[in-house]
């Protein structure tokens, strides 16, 4: 490590290799590939004299950066902010130099299949991720990578089926196994049975018999990966907060050949209005 570069400001070539590293172990893993972040950092380390340590956290900064500009991140490497404003366009202008079939994984992904079972939801604390960073808004070229994929992820129904699946499995054979076989055949996928118009889409009980209303919600990317909720389903968990359940699952990945049927998630209670931070994307409109 080189001492003179301690606490000095990152140059543009620091930033550009971090990027490049970024992106190279990103795509890597979208494809299915084995990853080592570790050695990624030893090597950029090793060229540019600064600890191993500061680009795994500039590299938590680019996730950050990709989180607000609407693109999932690297698994493993949770959004952390408080990053210069230049990083935001260098990453921006990184995506713009990229060839389009780099990202062909995120914008057509895989078809998503039901895991074995049984499955096991492991369930992990709410990720708390740190605000701040700066937004370039007066830049084009981060305005044009801007990106919706937690639209793409809403929209593809068989994955969002398959995440309810395996929640309703996960909820009838919890009850089964704690000796509640009577609450476990209760257990049922609203969504699929009554539609889904109902602002949840399974119903399963609490141990001792009150009804439970979850929502799931299913990402194959991070646990930080922002999702849609819809006006209903906030709805209805201000009317019910008492029985309102929202069951997140992440990193809900397809892996060919494993007996790994574990799936991990965060869960929220309550008023989504108090658990989230909502923030409107969009209008429905019709001529005034």
């Amino acid at each position: 490590m080189n001492e003179s570069v301690i606490g000095t400001p990152w140059t543009v070539e620091e930033n550009d290799a971090t990027i490049e590293a970024y992106f190279s172990l990103f795509l890597a893993d979208l494809r299915g590939e084995p990853i080592n972040k570790a050695a990624s950092y030893r090597g950029l380390a090793l060229r540019f004299g600064r600890a191993a340590k500061a680009f795994e956290f500039k590299m938590l900064n680019i996730s950050a950066v990709l989180v607000r500009l609407g693109w999932p991140y690297l698994r493993g490497l949770m959004p952390k902010a408080n990053y210069q404003g230049a990083l935001e366009v260098a990453v921006a202008r990184h995506i713009a130099q990229r060839a389009a079939d780099d990202f062909m994984p995120l914008e057509r992904p895989a078809p998503a299949h039901i895991p074995p079972s049984p499955v096991d939801l492991v369930l992990h604390p709410v990720p708390r991720l740190i605000d701040g960073g700066l937004l370039e808004p007066g830049s084009d070229i981060v305005r044009a990578a801007k990106r919706d994929y937690a639209a793409i992820e809403a929209a593809n129904s068989a994955l969002g089926l398959a995440g309810e699946m395996v929640v309703a499995e996960h909820e009838a054979r919890t009850l089964f196994l704690a000796g509640h076989k009577k609450l476990s055949n209760r257990v049922e996928h609203v969504s699929r049975t009554r539609g889904d118009g109902l602002g949840y889409d399974v119903l399963s009980f609490d141990p001792d018999g009150r009804r439970r209303h979850i929502e799931v919600k299913t990402s194959r990317y991070g646990a930080a990966t922002p999702f849609f909720v819809t006006d209903n389903e906030v709805r209805v968990s201000e009317r019910t907060p008492e029985t309102y359940w929202l069951y997140r699952l992440y990193d809900f990945r397809d892996h060919a050949g494993s007996a790994d049927a574990r799936r991990p998630a965060y869960r929220l209670s309550g008023n989504l209005r108090e658990n989230l931070d909502l923030r409107a994307v969009g209008y429905r409109a019709l001529p005034a």
